[in-house]
C-alpha cells in the first residue's frame, strides 16, 4: 500500500488522530488510539496533564515505507503524569517523551510483537529536571522486563 501524501512530507503529524497543542490542566482517562497511518497515535504538548488507563495500539503500518507511527508522543509535558497505560505494536516508538519538568511516567505496559526502533525514547536535549521514568514492563519479541526503582515514594 503506498503511503499517503502527508506521510512523506515534512509535517507527518497530519496523520495523527489526536493532536493537543499547549493544553493546560487536562485529564485523559480510558482513551484508545489505533490505526494512525503515520506520525503518532496521539501528540501532546501540555502542562498539568494526566494520561491514565489508555491504550495506544497498532499505530503505523509495519514494513510500509513512511508509515511508521509512535503510540504517544509527548513533545513537552510539564508536571504531567503518564501512568497505567498500555502500548501495543506501534511501529516506531511506543512512547516518545521530549522532556518536561516534574513529570512522572510509570507503571505503563509495552507489548511489542512487530519490530520496532525502541519503546521509550526522548531527545538528549530535553529538560528532564525532576522527571521520573520508571516501573515499565516490556514484553513481546524482546522478552524483557525493565524495573526502575527510582520511582517517587
Amino acid at each position: 500500500m503506498p503511503a499517503g501524501p502527508f506521510c512523506k512530507g515534512i509535517d507527518h503529524y497530519q496523520g495523527v488522530p489526536l493532536h493537543l497543542d499547549h493544553i493546560d490542566n487536562l485529564t485523559i482517562d480510558g482513551l484508545t488510539t489505533t490505526g494512525a497511518p503515520c506520525g503518532s497515535g496521539a501528540v501532546m504538548h501540555a502542562t498539568n496533564a494526566t494520561i491514565t488507563n489508555s491504550k495506544f495500539a497498532n499505530n503505523g503500518r509495519p514494513n510500509v515505507a513512511y508509515q511508521w507511527a509512535d503510540g504517544l508522543t509527548l513533545l513537552n509535558c510539564t508536571s504531567c503524569t503518564v501512568e497505567g497505560n498500555t502500548f501495543i505494536n506501534n511501529t516506531d516508538l511506543g512512547l516518545v517523551f521530549g522532556g518536561g519538568t516534574n513529570t512522572m511516567i510509570r507503571r505503563n505496559v509495552f507489548v511489542q510483537n512487530v519490530p520496532v526502533f525502541a519503546n521509550v525514547a526522548g531527545p538528549p536535549d530535553g529538560d528532564w529536571t525532576w522527571a521520573i521514568v520508571g516501573r515499565a514492563t516490556v514484553t513481546g519479541i524482546f522478552d524483557a522486563k525493565m524495573r526502575d526503582e527510582a520511582e517517587a515514594q
